[in-house]
């Protein structure tokens, strides 16, 4: 029995794809939101906010066609590197 699932290469179960991306902080900063509202359409290489810290200034890009889903941390608030800041839904 243990040999017959070990050559099987069927696979089972079914499919799961999530069209939902994740923005997550870079470094640490303070949230300011770009001019982004739920339900716009965010092209590649939009910019939809920054993080800023000191003098530093941290461009959030959006890296696909998406729908702007929220902001999971309301703006001005300081983040820590690889915190959710927002839910994308993308479109490709």
């Amino acid at each position: 029995m243990l040999d017959e699932l070990r050559h099987r290469t069927e696979v089972l179960g079914e499919s799961l794809h999530i069209r939902e991306r994740l923005v997550v902080a870079p470094c640490w900063g303070r949230l300011r939101a770009g001019g982004v509202a739920p339900g716009d359409l965010v092209n590649e290489g939009d910019v939809i906010g920054a993080l800023q810290e000191g003098g530093r200034h941290v461009p959030l890009v959006c890296h696909s066609k998406a729908h702007f889903i929220m902001w999971s941390v309301k703006p001005g608030r300081r983040v820590a590197p690889g915190t959710k800041l927002a839910v994308l839904r993308a479109l490709d």
